[in-house]
C-alpha cells in the first residue's frame, strides 16, 4: 500500500450564501501520482460542484491505516471525523544482539485525542517487541480513500 497526500483546491459555499477557495488534505492509495491524482479528483467531485484542483501531492511514509474506533463500551463504532499522526519506535534485536530503532507511522481515525490513544493502545497490545510512542498529532487531513 502506498499512500499520497493530496492537496486540493475548490470552491465551498459558506453559511452566508458566497463561495470561498478552500484547500483541503485526503490521503489516497494508488501506485502512482498518476492515478493518485485521478483517484482524488474523482473522489472529491463526487461530494463538491465546480472545478476541482489538486495543488499538490506527495508520498507519505504511512505503512498502516489504523480505522477501529471504540466507543465508550469499547465496542467498535462508526468512522470519526479526525485523523491523528502517529511515529511509533520499535526496538527489535538486531544482529550484535542489541536493540535497534525502526520506526513505523500511522494515520489514526479517531473522535477525540483520547480515544485516538486508547485506540492505538488497543492496535499495539500483544506487540511482544518493545515500543515507544515517538510523537502523536492530529493532522489536517480531511479523509482517507482506499482501494477496497
Amino acid at each position: 500500500m502506498r499512500l499520497y497526500e493530496c492537496g486540493v483546491r475548490y470552491n465551498k459555499m459558506q453559511p452566508n450564501g458566497q463561495t470561498k477557495k478552500i484547500t483541503e488534505l485526503y490521503l489516497v492509495d494508488a501506485l502512482t501520482f498518476t492515478e493518485a491524482e485521478a483517484r482524488i479528483i474523482e473522489k472529491v467531485k463526487a461530494e463538491v460542484s465546480g472545478d476541482v484542483e489538486v495543488i499538490s501531492l506527495k508520498i507519505t511514509n504511512y505503512s498502516e491505516v489504523i480505522t477501529c474506533n471504540i466507543d465508550a463500551e469499547g465496542k467498535p463504532s462508526e468512522r470519526a471525523d479526525k485523523w491523528f499522526r502517529v511515529k511509533v519506535n520499535y526496538y527489535p534485536e538486531s544482529a550484535n544482539g542489541g536493540p535497534k530503532k525502526v520506526p513505523s507511522y500511522y494515520i489514526l481515525n479517531a473522535d477525540s485525542m483520547d480515544e485516538a490513544h486508547e485506540v492505538l493502545a488497543a492496535f499495539l497490545r500483544g506487540t511482544v517487541t518493545e515500543h515507544d510512542v515517538a510523537t502523536f498529532d492530529e493532522s489536517r487531513i480531511i479523509e482517507v480513500y482506499l482501494h477496497n
